[in-house]
């Protein structure tokens, strides 16, 4: 789990998100890489949006996919 704040539509809140591990392997020039990924659902109406909720639905559900490299400095 992870916690940060959460920016959308002007509105900023602290959330709570599940992190799953992807992955580790080694780039291009041998460089340490990991992967990361969540997926979490949001409330529209929570952040402001509350235009057409009932076509469009309240709850957003969003992917987040992070890679990361290692810096040759902190080898």
């Amino acid at each position: 789990m992870v916690t940060g704040d959460f920016t959308m539509h002007g509105v900023t809140k602290s959330i709570t998100v599940p992190v799953d591990v992807v992955g580790f392997g080694e780039g291009r020039g041998g460089a340490k890489l990991a992967g990361f990924e969540s997926h979490f659902t949001i409330k529209r109406s929570d952040y402001g949006m509350a235009f057409m909720q009932g076509p469009l639905g309240d709850e957003v559900t969003i992917l987040v996919s992070v890679e990361a490299a290692r810096s040759k400095f902190n080898q």
